[in-house]
């Protein structure tokens, strides 16, 4: 059995490349950075790790359009590697990258200014219920938030 899944939270770390295969299905390129913090005893240390990640059809398109350097994005996908002969005769070279098959923006949406907005909720699909007796209901808590400034965030 084999299972291939790469989820990764980061930054992209340049605008990202929109091109065409022959059958004009859109393929986009682009780097992500995510950063890992651990400790080596007293010393606080931070490791990136810089990722190469192509984007097909829909997803290509989206991501060319709305995400340029800097934006948080969440992705899901797989892995594939690359082998090539070298034309200068290198010998063999590879390269293994994350092919997208999902994403997400993380954060709020940016204004004009640049300034971070809180995002939006998403709006819930109406739900169907069959009709019940009326039940007493205890009174519901607020969920207390927490926000979050760029500053809090370890890349």
């Amino acid at each position: 059995m084999n299972y291939n899944c790469v989820l990764l939270m980061g930054h992209v770390t340049r605008d990202p490349e929109l091109s065409f295969m022959p059958n004009q299905s859109p393929v986009c390129k682009f780097g992500i950075a995510t950063n890992r913090t651990f400790r080596v005893g007293e010393e606080e240390r931070t490791e990136v790790c810089f990722v190469d990640v192509t984007a097909y059809g829909t997803s290509a398109n989206t991501i060319n359009q709305y995400v340029k350097k800097g934006t948080p994005l969440f992705i899901e996908g797989h892995l594939k590697l690359d082998q090539w002969e070298d034309k200068n005769g290198g010998g063999k070279r590879s390269k293994l990258f994350v092919v997208l098959d999902h994403f997400q923006f993380v954060g709020g949406k940016k204004d004009n200014s640049g300034e971070q907005q809180q995002a939006a909720a998403p709006a819930r699909p109406p739900q169907h219920k069959a009709p019940t007796a009326p039940a007493a209901t205890a009174p519901v808590a607020p969920v207390a938030t927490q926000e979050l400034s760029p500053d809090d965030v370890p890349f």
